[in-house]
């Protein structure tokens, strides 16, 4: 059996993320909530490469990490863009390095709305706080995989629930934070009214 893909990498992706990448390549489907930062998936990679310089990484390190994000990107859109995101409009205004990056990244962000199998909804700052204090992702599976899965990132670790109780407790919080943002169809004016404010 040929080694996962993400093994090239192993040597600057931790464990518990490399567990992750294996789930997420099998899921069906991927629902998300991002309250600090624009989703994983999304991320150009001068955006990416902001965040990394924030951590404690060698340069040799980044472009590791760089690469192994620019392939799961790749492996993921060429298995279809089963992704809907939920994201909070703060992470729109948040700088990464400077505000060409931001705007940069906004305007990828702007022609993702329009990729195919890929829902963004933007979550205003009127609809009050989140119902999570983090981020986190719904993985759900084929019926033939494991159970459907709530992942969460925390800075040296991660969480994997898959009780059936976490699921449905945070798929109906999902679905309250969904509810309260703006339909996805509207999503490329919200991202455009943010970058009106560059020119």
């Amino acid at each position: 059996l040929a080694p996962a893909w993400w093994q090239r990498h192993a040597a600057v992706l931790p464990g518990w993320f490399q567990t992750y990448l294996g789930y997420e390549e099998a899921a069906e489907s991927v629902q998300s909530y991002d309250t600090h930062v624009i989703p994983g998936l999304l991320q150009t990679p001068d955006y990416a490469a902001g965040l990394l310089a924030r951590a404690d990484y060698e340069t040799g390190e980044v472009d590791q990490l760089l690469a192994a994000r620019a392939e799961r990107i790749e492996r993921f859109a060429a298995g279809g863009w089963r992704l809907a995101a939920v994201i909070d409009e703060a992470v729109l205004h948040r700088p990464v390095i400077s505000a060409e990056v931001l705007a940069a990244q906004l305007r990828h962000l702007r022609a993702a709305t329009a990729w195919p199998g890929l829902s963004v909804r933007v979550r205003p700052l009127a609809a009050g706080p989140p119902l999570t204090p983090v981020g986190f992702s719904i993985l759900r599976f084929p019926g033939d995989g494991p159970p459907d899965l709530v992942y969460s990132e925390q800075l040296t670790s991660a969480s994997y629930l898959d009780g059936p109780a976490d699921v449905a407790r945070y798929t109906a919080a999902l679905e309250i934070m969904k509810a309260s943002s703006q339909p996805a169809d509207q999503t490329g004016a919200v991202v455009d009214s943010v970058l009106a404010q560059f020119s």
